[in-house]
């Protein structure tokens, strides 16, 4: 738009199809084999807008829809219900991005929201050992992530970064008891992360690193 602010605006078009072709034998019986696909259209737009107050330091903010195309869980039985939709998500985040004394330390602060339709959930059937996937109508996720990272000398470089991320389920019952799972905490998302590293770097391009990571709940 002009020398300090830049406006980005792009979409994605995505088609995908998914197959499935099943046969089964079970102990417990004949079980009835599967043949489906289906096709997915999603439309994935987004805006960027970043404004540079000075040639080292930046605030921007970007808006836009993600999404993860459906399929089949091969698995499931009975086989009448194998299909789970496309989950999509409205991502929207802004941030600070800022380098300090001449490129010796970059320091970066993001804070997000999320709302996610149809979050696909991956389950165990109670009472059996398949397992599937189910669309959660509605998901909001919220969070930030902190980085820093210094370069004291040439070659030497330290980082260290931390991330908080709350993700529930607004609304969503469990498919096999009907029970309400709302407010629980969707599953394999850690609640925070965090990690430290220091590495060297030689003029001919071998390094050496050493990275510390962990993960919350």
């Amino acid at each position: 738009a002009w020398d300090k602010l830049d406006i980005t605006l792009g979409t994605r078009f995505d088609y995908t199809v998914k197959e499935i072709h099943r046969t089964k034998t079970s102990s417990f019986g004949p079980v009835a084999p599967i043949a489906d696909d289906r096709g997915f259209f999603n439309v994935a737009p987004k805006l960027i807008v970043d404004y540079r107050f000075t040639p080292t330091l930046m605030l921007y903010g970007s808006t836009g829809l993600g999404f993860k195309p459906g399929g089949f869980s091969a698995i499931i039985n009975p086989p009448s219900s194998p299909r789970f939709d496309t989950e999509q998500a409205w991502e929207n985040e802004i941030g600070v991005k800022s380098s300090w004394w001449d490129g010796k330390l970059d320091a970066n602060v993001t804070v997000f929201y999320n709302y996610i339709w149809d979050y696909q959930v991956e389950r165990s059937i109670a009472g059996t050992t398949d397992l599937t996937i189910f669309n959660a109508p509605h998901t909001p996720a919220f969070g930030a992530e902190v980085e820093a990272i210094a370069r004291p000398v040439k070659g030497l470089e330290f980082s260290a970064a931390f991330g908080y991320t709350h993700i529930t389920f607004d609304r969503f019952n469990d498919p096999s008891t009907g029970s309400s799972l709302a407010g629980n905490r969707a599953p394999f998302t850690p609640e925070w992360n965090a990690s430290l590293a220091a590495q060297y770097k030689l003029p001919c391009g071998f390094f050496s690193r050493i990275e510390f990571q962990t993960v919350g709940d």
